[in-house]
């Protein structure tokens, strides 16, 4: 299993586009990959909804772990997708 802490830098936090876009990137790989708020609340990284439950804000820390035969390439990749920045500056 791996595990890494990363922080949200998308200026308005995960929200629907950024949770599709991680969604989008976790579908090909086959390990099975959580993401742990802040708070303690857990999602399953291959829905959606979950992850837009988490209400991860910008600045925000998230725990991401991945367990199974491609975890260590899953991992980077969640990993890169959760710290991207989706969002134009606030104007």
């Amino acid at each position: 299993m791996e595990e890494r802490t990363v922080t949200v830098k998308n200026i308005n936090g995960i929200h629907c586009r950024p949770s599709s876009a991680i969604v989008r990137a976790a579908m090909p790989l086959k390990s099975a990959m959580t993401a742990t708020s802040p708070s303690g609340s857990s999602a399953n990284i291959k829905s959606m909804i979950e992850i837009i439950t988490l209400a991860l804000h910008s600045g925000d820390s998230v725990t991401l772990t991945a367990d199974g035969e491609d975890e260590v390439d899953a991992i980077q990749i969640i990993a890169d997708a959760f710290e991207a920045i989706y969002d134009y500056p606030d104007k």
